[in-house]
This record gives structure tokens, C-alpha cells and sequence, in this order.
């Protein structure tokens, strides 16, 4: 098989230079792969960017491949058909550049309405209130929806949502929250508490890490709101989510009383990989939970691995529950394998 890479020529030309450019678009170029040239691939990235990971590879079947150290690529996912030539690549950046645009003048009419770094909570019966957040700081906007403590001084849960929430409807995140599992919802009805579930509504468009610190602003708005008390803010979310808790760990650690990344990986543009003790530090006192399965073909575990090891050589209180054979689906059974997530979690404080 030959694989197709999406390479950044100005910023890495080796590949342009290495491999035959199939085409160019803007800045990008999009090298072909041999399956004998996976090896080189997969030491060139590792040479120019650190990463052990190397870069997704796009194989004929439109389906993303990881490079490994073997020479050999690993299948991702099938659910995922990426462009493969110059015409579906031009096609997907326009419709990106739409949906953007469209997005962007949203936005722009939100804050002329109620101005930058502001909250506007919707009537509604539900006991779920919807929002909207637009933070002209951060240049972005995004729904959310929160249902609120009955008594002041409670914690405050931040839910993050995965990949398949994306978008502006305000509903799916919600919906990922209550049905899956519904021992979680349970396991949460108990506690008098106040959750807060933003939506990231232009994954592509906009630095997540840009918006894991809105949404930090959007907490401590809402917090404020709900009397909530500030020693006990919890942070939890699965793949997509996993790795805005663990950005939400990495850029805010002082903030949140713990962090529990599912399925999750943690990357940060000043984030070297591996991540050296020192990059880290600042972590070593914040409790996390990560739970992840070794198989899982979507968010490799190595990830997850490193990060864990970086943490408890530095003394930090991690707890890793790491499985083989669950493969991503291992969001929905970590919560109903008795695990007592739930009484850890409401038991750290600042």
C-alpha cells in the first residue's frame, strides 16, 4: 500500500525533499509513502519533532495509518475517511473555510450584542440551563449548558465532551453526559452539585488549548453564579475530552481540585514530547485518575503511558487504571466496573 502525507512545507520541507510531492495547497504539501519508506517516515518525524508517535498517514483506503518504529503502520480507524487528492483536499478546506466564516460572523454578532468575555443564560423550563460564552480574549464563542447546586458552597464538575459532540447544537454534549452510562448519572444525582458542560463548536477552526482556557473562564463566572465552593472543581472527559482534561491539568493546575482523563492524551504546543520532569512540575501536586486500554486504535495508550510515568517519577498523586482487550469503547465500562471514581473524585480538595 501507498499512504499520502499532509506536511507542512515551510516549516518541515525535509519531507517535500525526501518524498514525491503529490501536490501542493498554500502552504501544505502532500508527499506519497511506500510502504517500504513507512520506516523512514517514522525516523524523520521522530528526528524533526521529537514525537514517538510520528504523523497520521492517510493509506488508499482513505483510512488513517500510524507509522511505527518497525517500518511497519498501524490501522486507526475506520470510521474516519480523510481527502486523498488534490480536488477532495481543496473541496474539504473550502468547506472548512465556510463553516468558518459562518461561525466567525456569529461570533462577531454575539459580542456586538453583549460585548467580549460574557455570559448569556437562555430561559428555558429545564433544569438543564442552556447558554452561550464569547470570549473576545480567546477569539472564539461556544453553547454550554449547566444545571446548578441547590445549595451554595457545593462542588463544581466540569464535563467535557468527546470528538462526536462537536458543534454548536447544545444538545449532544448533554445527551453523551446523561446516557452514557447511566451509572454515572446516578452515581452524580446523589451529590448536590453544579455541572457545567461547555461544547467546542469549532474544533478545527480554533486552538483547543484556547479553548480549554474560555472555558476556565466560563467556570469561574458560573462558580461565582452558584456559590460554588473554589477548593472543589473537578474536571473529567473521554478521548476529545480526555485531552481537554488533561490540558485543563496542564494549563490550570492550581485550579481544579482533580482531573480525570479517559481515553485521553495531553499535547500542548509548548509541550516537548516526551515530556521532560521539568515540563511537568508544575502538575506534580494536582491528583489525576487516567484510565485508558493498551488496544485502544484511536488514541494510542503510549500517550497516556509517558505522560503517567513523567507524573510519578516526579512524586505526583496519579492513578493509572490501564486494561487491554476494552479498545476506545472503555469510556462507558470504566464507569460500571465498580470502580469508586466518584468517591475519590469528591473527596480531594484543594
Amino acid at each position: 500500500m501507498k499512504y499520502h502525507v499532509f506536511t507542512n512545507a515551510v516549516k518541515y520541507p525535509q519531507f517535500s525533499e525526501t518524498f514525491p510531492v503529490i501536490f501542493r495547497y498554500d502552504d501544505n504539501a502532500v508527499v506519497e509513502v511506500s510502504q517500504e519508506q513507512v520506516g523512514t517516515l517514522y525516523a524523520m518525524v521522530y528526528e524533526l519533532t521529537g514525537s514517538k508517535e510520528g504523523t497520521q498517514m492517510i493509506g488508499e483506503d482513505h483510512h488513517p495509518y500510524m507509522p511505527k518504529a518497525d517500518g511497519t503502520a498501524e490501522f486507526v480507524t475506520k470510521y474516519e475517511k480523510w481527502p486523498y487528492t488534490a480536488k477532495e483536499w481543496e473541496q474539504y478546506v473550502q468547506q472548512t473555510n465556510k463553516l468558518l466564516a459562518k461561525e466567525n460572523r456569529k461570533r462577531d454578532k454575539l459580542v456586538s450584542q453583549h460585548g467580549a468575555d460574557t455570559r448569556e443564560e437562555h430561559g428555558s423550563p429545564l433544569i438543564w440551563k442552556p447558554g452561550t460564552y464569547v470570549s473576545k480574549t480567546h477569539n472564539l464563542w461556544f453553547p454550554y449548558r449547566v444545571r446548578y447546586a441547590k445549595r451554595p458552597g457545593q462542588p463544581l464538575l466540569v464535563f467535557l465532551h468527546g470528538g462526536g459532540s462537536v458543534g454548536t447544537g447544545n444538545l449532544h454534549p448533554l445527551w453523551e453526559f446523561l446516557s452514557r452510562p447511566k451509572e454515572r448519572r446516578a452515581m452524580l444525582r446523589r451529590q448536590d452539585i453544579t455541572v457545567l458542560i461547555p461544547q467546542s463548536s469549532q474544533s478545527g477552526s480554533y486552538q483547543y488549548h484556547d479553548y480549554i482556557a474560555a472555558v476556565k473562564e466560563l467556570c469561574e463566572l458560573v462558580g461565582a453564579e452558584a456559590k460554588s465552593d473554589f477548593d472543589r472543581i473537578y474536571c473529567m472527559g473521554g478521548s476529545w475530552g480526555g485531552h481537554g482534561t488533561w490540558l485543563s491539568a496542564y494549563l490550570f493546575p492550581d485550579f481544579y481540585a482533580c482531573a480525570i482523563p479517559l481515553m485521553g492524551f495531553l499535547q500542548h504546543p509548548d509541550l516537548p514530547w516526551p515530556p521532560a520532569p521539568e515540563s511537568l512540575a508544575h502538575m506534580k501536586n494536582l491528583p489525576v485518575w487516567v484510565a485508558h486500554s493498551a488496544d485502544d486504535k484511536t488514541v494510542p495508550v503510549t500517550r497516556d503511558d509517558e505522560t503517567v510515568a513523567v507524573l510519578r517519577q516526579l512524586g505526583a498523586p496519579v492513578r493509572y487504571t490501564r486494561v487491554d482487550g476494552k479498545g476506545h469503547h472503555y469510556l462507558v465500562p470504566w464507569f460500571i466496573k465498580n470502580e469508586p471514581w466518584a468517591e475519590w473524585m469528591f473527596a480531594q480538595k484543594k
